[in-house]
């Protein structure tokens, strides 16, 4: 089994990567009083069918706005392997993704995807666990950039698993994960590691 598999297959077991759920978004919209969700996706032309339908197919009722960046959430990440490889586009990531909260005014939430396998990461030689690395920390600054815009965006987290020689349910998936469990999960995963 390959550390990428063993690392999802494990983050999943515990709990943290969780499918996405539809009235926990919901409840979201209705509490900040916002509709629409934006997405930051990589758009690999062999994984976007897969990810837009499954969002979809969530989320019958909202429009999506959705900005497809070679490398999705990860690249807006100034300090990832994928931006130290010539051009830094974390900087037009970003400022894409607050022109799009501000001209798409009623925006609820906003989801930062990465996923496996990704041609960005891998000729950066970025694991799974770098990519959530990377989300969490796009999340932290994006919340920084926010500030106290009105109406509020909620920033959630995206993982998108798709692997064509896995027998596992859920082998094409979008999932959620929180960035504090993920963290912890992180942490302890490492411990783990460390003591085989």
């Amino acid at each position: 089994m390959s550390a990428e598999l063993q690392f999802f297959l494990a983050a999943k077991s515990a709990g943290i990567f969780r499918h996405l759920d539809a009235d926990r978004v919901a409840q979201i919209n209705q509490e900040v009083g916002g509709n629409d969700i934006a997405l930051v996706m990589c758009g690999d032309c062999r994984h976007s069918r897969d990810k837009l339908s499954h969002l979809f197919k969530t989320f019958p009722g909202q429009q999506v706005h959705v900005m497809a960046f070679n490398g999705g959430g990860i690249i807006a990440d100034a300090l990832a392997p994928c931006n130290k490889r010539g051009f830094n586009f974390a900087q037009f990531a970003q400022e894409q993704i607050l022109q799009s909260l501000n001209v798409k005014g009623h925006i609820a939430q906003l989801f930062l995807e990465a996923h496996f396998p990704c041609a960005v990461a891998g000729q950066s030689d970025m694991t799974i666990m770098d990519q959530v690395r990377s989300l969490i920390s796009v999340k932290c600054h994006l919340k920084e950039l926010i500030g106290d815009r009105k109406p509020v965006v909620k920033i959630g987290l995206l993982y998108h698993w798709f692997n064509d020689n896995a027998s596992i349910e859920g082998a094409r998936r979008m999932y959620y994960f929180c960035d504090r469990e993920m963290e912890e999960f992180l942490s302890q995963y490492r411990d783990l590691l460390v003591a085989v």
